[in-house]
């Protein structure tokens, strides 16, 4: 494997080994999902692994917190083989995991989701005193400023991702695996988590960091694992690697053929938006025309996420006007959103957006059987279009919808919204853990939508996405628009200043 030995030549000793997978091999049915997988983390590293959904990175990570068990191989920790692990084992031999979502109880302070399970109990009584003191003292050790009595609801994204670090620190871990920590996170927050990231590795914690973004895995990494299609392809020194070389390798094309949308005439008018507010909204006024893509861009917490929500009929409108195609239109529900012709993509697909428990066909058809209010002939050809049309790789519509990658997850809610066949699509977060190669897909999705005269509105954290995508950006801040800039004539610089007010 390319750079794997480069390391060793360049230490004056050799580093310590914290993790070792030897010909790691895993089925799921007909599917290889891994295919004799060897890979090496050190103490002192952050080691990224990188590949498109469904290259197997989610099984491995599975396999390391017990979640699932190789069909065969090996797993090395502290010197000792394991055919397998279980959930308390794993963490019990030092591997602890965050996830992409973090698993928190919203209701409960820092200290309680820290010590959740494992309560310290005093004469038959919690000491919530020593743990606010040890979860104080955790914090610290990372250089956190944490409040132990705050409740994780009233925490941002990022704080909730930091509790996590903590609470999986409370187990002395020699390896954490961080799943994709910085898919709902802002700039700032990005920064943060990245920064802790390389403050474990220097505390001799072995990081194994899962990211969709090429950029900041090239910018927090020691080492670059490439899977596809459940095989190691290479694994590169990070200085020894372009952004360009891994995404070749991991979806067969270079990355000067990423995404920029063609210009697509604009009709009329088809959203107007004027002094909308809500909970978290203060004020919003845009248009969006005919085969326009309207960017919604802002710091996290700045109302984009609760402004698309009030437009779909989520969240309580208190003030202002909505007109489709120059008619009021008043959502009060999401289906009364649907019935109007304005559809939404959610950004947390997990938890409000697929039927998890449904299969493919069920997630595709249930929008479009709603708002005709009554199943319709044709569910089957119907989905299996959507997963063709979409390159949903599954098994089959029948398959559950829960057992698919995140990128495909994601395009099956695509085409739920593709089958209804709206006017207005309001899409938050669309590339939210996917890989580049199903980025590229969804990118042309929209560029689709838009040549058939959709309505289009983007929120993304991403500032590259934004400029690629849209032909305008509107800006929020503290809960309002306070600007509508030409994307063609914007960067990145300046569209992070608006985002701040500079």
């Amino acid at each position: 494997m390319a750079g794997s030995t480069a390391r060793l030549e360049s230490d004056s000793a050799a580093p310590t080994t914290a993790l070792s997978l030897r010909g790691v091999d895993k089925h799921f049915g007909r599917t290889h999902a891994l295919d004799h997988v060897d890979l090496t983390l050190y103490s002192d590293e952050v080691h990224c692994l990188v590949g498109q959904n469904g290259a197997g990175k989610s099984t491995l990570l599975k396999i390391l917190s017990g979640a699932e068990r190789p069909d065969s191989g090996t797993i090395e920790l502290r010197g000792v083989g394991h055919n397998r692990l279980g959930p308390r084992q794993a963490i019990q031999l030092g591997i602890a995991t965050i996830y992409q979502e973090p698993d928190l109880v919203g209701s409960l302070s820092v200290a309680e989701n820290v010590f959740l399970g494992e309560e310290r109990v005093r004469a038959g009584v919690i000491d919530r005193r020593l743990q606010r003191r040890i979860t104080q003292e955790l914090a610290a050790r990372l250089g956190l400023d944490l409040d132990p009595d705050a409740t994780v609801d009233t925490l941002s994204p990022g704080g909730r991702q930091l509790v996590q670090v903590v609470k999986a620190l409370r187990h002395d871990p020699q390896v954490m695996v961080m799943d994709e920590p910085t898919s709902s996170l802002g700039q700032a927050e990005k920064e943060s988590l990245l920064a802790l990231a390389r403050h474990l590795a220097s505390q001799g914690i072995g990081v194994l960091y899962v990211s969709h973004f090429l950029d900041e895995v090239l910018h927090v990494g020691d080492r670059v694992t490439v899977l596809k299609d459940g095989r190691v392809v290479a694994t590169h020194e990070r200085d020894d690697v372009s952004l360009d070389r891994l995404a070749e390798e991991m979806i067969g094309r270079s990355s000067t053929s990423f995404f920029k949308k063609d210009p697509v005439p604009l009709g009329d008018i088809v959203l107007r938006v004027d002094g909308v507010a809500g909970p978290g909204v203060e004020s919003a006024s845009f248009d969006v025309h005919a085969g326009e893509v309207l960017g919604l861009g802002g710091m996290v917490g700045s109302g984009r996420t609760e402004l698309v929500e009030i437009l779909f009929g989520a969240r309580k409108r208190t003030a202002g006007r909505m007109e489709l195609h120059g008619r009021e239109v008043a959502p009060r529900s999401p289906a009364h959103a649907i019935a109007a012709g304005i559809v939404m993509l959610t950004e947390d697909r997990s938890g409000t957006g697929l039927l998890a428990k449904r299969s493919v066909r069920e997630n595709v058809a249930v929008a479009r059987n709603e708002r005709n209010g009554f199943l319709l002939a044709g569910e089957r050809r119907v989905a299996e279009e959507m997963v063709r049309a979409l390159h949903v790789v599954t098994s089959g519509i029948d398959q559950d919808v829960a057992s698919l990658s995140g990128g495909n997850q994601q395009k099956t809610l695509l085409g739920r919204w593709l089958a209804v066949d709206g006017d207005v699509f309001l899409l938050d977060e669309p590339t939210k853990g996917v890989d580049v190669g199903a980025k590229q897909d969804i990118y042309t999705l929209v560029e689709e939508l838009a040549r058939r005269g959709k309505a289009i509105v983007v929120v993304s954290s991403d500032l590259s996405e934004l400029l690629s995508l849209s032909d305008r950006i509107a800006v929020m801040r503290a809960g309002r628009i306070v600007s509508v800039v030409d994307a063609a004539s914007a960067s990145e610089q300046s569209l992070a200043k608006e985002y701040v007010g500079v």
